[in-house]
């Protein structure tokens, strides 16, 4: 923080200097300027938009302790790709998941199972991405500090993984904008309850889904409007992308543009 007050310091006093020198007629050498230091801090402060959270419990027909989870939404810092926005939305995501980390690993928290969901905008492009890699990585941290915590949970993130696309039956990364080139919605589960799938589930799901058990997907809306507006046999997926675009343009606006994530769980046993 102090090298940051320094450089802004610094900044101020050349953009003073300059100043003068204008007002005199720009006479004799024009000050050299010191460039503006990044308009964000480079300590977390505070959300853009603060997260909001809610508890449930999940009762078992069968009798069997209900699922007891707090449920976080939240949409971090969007548009822009610099530097600076980057480090802005990498930051809100690592101080909610710190904290939510803390909260399932600690034997004095009320409830020790999360649910985190919404538009977190850490966008990849393709698995090699290098932002990918460093949210796996963190994911791997964090699953490692739980254990040597002996805390008994794990951090699952599914939609980081690709699976297999029902409609092409490739494997895909699972992208949920109407346009289906963009990455950003997540559901996360940090769950000390350990009927909560973890990671290890996931790959059981991208196989053969138990249509009982656990799954995730998107609810592709962008496919059905199509096929409802310009008939049965249209897929907006197989469109054009000038089509494409225009038919996105129609409702993204007074519907959305992002699809519908979701995750099933199965009833707790």
């Amino acid at each position: 923080m102090a090298e940051y007050a320094d450089d802004k310091i610094a900044h101020l006093s050349a953009e003073v200097a300059r100043l003068k020198w204008e007002l005199k007629g720009k006479r004799g050498e024009k000050p050299k300027g010191k460039s503006a230091p990044e308009t964000q801090s480079p300590h977390f402060l505070t959300f853009i938009r603060t997260p909001h959270m809610a508890t449930f419990e999940v009762l078992s027909p069968s009798g069997a302790a209900p699922y007891k989870f707090s449920l976080v939404n939240a949409h971090f810092l969007f548009g822009g790709d610099g530097r600076s926005e980057r480090r802005e939305r990498e930051n809100e995501f690592n101080a909610l998941t710190d904290w939510m980390l803390e909260r399932v690993a600690s034997n004095r928290s009320h409830n020790r199972n999360y649910i985190l969901l919404g538009g977190m905008n850490l966008a990849f492009d393709t698995e090699e991405d290098k932002r990918r890699k460093a949210i796996i990585e963190r994911i791997k941290a964090m699953n490692a500090t739980l254990k040597a915590r002996e805390a008994a949970t794990v951090v699952n993130f599914p939609f980081i993984d690709p699976r297999r696309d029902p409609r092409t039956d490739k494997i895909t990364l699972i992208r949920s904008n109407a346009r289906q080139d963009q990455t950003f919605d997540r559901i996360a589960i940090f769950a000390k309850d350990e009927r909560l799938p973890g990671f290890a589930a996931n790959p059981d799901v991208a196989d053969d889904p138990d249509p009982d058990g656990f799954d995730y997907q998107h609810f592709d809306f962008a496919d059905l409007f199509a096929e409802t507006v310009l008939g049965p046999t249209t897929e907006l997926s197989d469109m054009a992308m000038g089509p494409k675009s225009k038919f996105i343009d129609r409702f993204q606006h007074d519907v959305s543009d992002h699809m519908p994530i979701w995750i099933r769980l199965p009833l707790p046993a």
